[in-house]
């Protein structure tokens, strides 16, 4: 019931894959490559963009790929799939609304410019109420590894509301993700190998680049 109230609550830019983390193809890519990115990625779907990655203009089925392998044609662009355009604003429960009545599992999130700056998935929405699942476009992975009793690995995306479990109470009203309220304790975006406490935890950053955070080691000090 908790978290029915709290995913009404939400917007979809909160519970989307941010465009950072995702992992796409050009639409000039070939079957061969499409077929690569699966088997590495083991994703159920593969984003298309054109140009560049901010670009993204359709979604292609990994089942689909299959079906081309025995036709022996070398494209994925007929293969492509329009998706819906969801604004990142709307709340999260409308989005799931809108992708149910359209029978869509995959939409690419727009903000008021019209710039994509994110997708989001059924399985996205229904982690939110149902718990995480392992398949369709699972990004993320687990975004929190216990290493031991008292040590953690985190992504950087990581929501604040999830690291209650782990006994840290950061307000969730200042920050959306771990990754913006380390910002604030550095004071700027940290190297790998710097590190900070926070009440009684430390994060050390265990891979950074110049742009963002990527993974943390969590370490609870007593």
């Amino acid at each position: 019931m908790h978290k029915i109230f709290e995913f009404s609550k939400k917007k979809v830019y909160q519970v989307m894959i941010p465009l950072p983390q995702v992992k796409s193809l050009p639409l000039t890519a070939t079957l061969d490559t499409a077929i690569e990115f699966c088997k590495q990625y083991n994703f159920s779907y593969i984003p298309l963009y054109k140009d560049n990655p901010t670009n993204l203009i359709g979604v292609v089925r990994a089942k689909d790929l299959l079906s081309e392998i025995k036709d022996h044609s070398p494209s994925i662009s007929q293969l492509m799939i329009e998706p819906l355009f969801i604004p990142e604003t709307i709340p999260a429960y409308e989005a799931l609304a809108i992708m149910q009545n359209s029978n869509q599992d995959f939409a690419i999130v727009v903000d008021e410019y019209g710039l994509t700056t994110g997708i989001i998935t059924l399985e996205d929405l229904a982690e939110e109420v149902l718990g995480e699942f392992s398949d369709q476009l699972d990004y993320q992975h687990r975004l929190i590894i216990p290493l031991s009793d008292k040590t953690y690995l985190a992504k950087e995306i990581v929501e604040i509301e999830k690291l209650s479990q782990l006994g840290l109470e950061i307000p969730s009203s200042e920050f959306e993700t771990l990754n913006g309220f380390l910002y604030s304790l550095f004071k700027h975006i940290p190297e790998t190998g710097e590190s900070i406490r926070y009440e009684n935890f430390e994060f050390i950053i265990k891979k950074a680049t110049p742009t963002t955070v990527e993974e943390v080691l969590i370490r609870r000090v007593d």
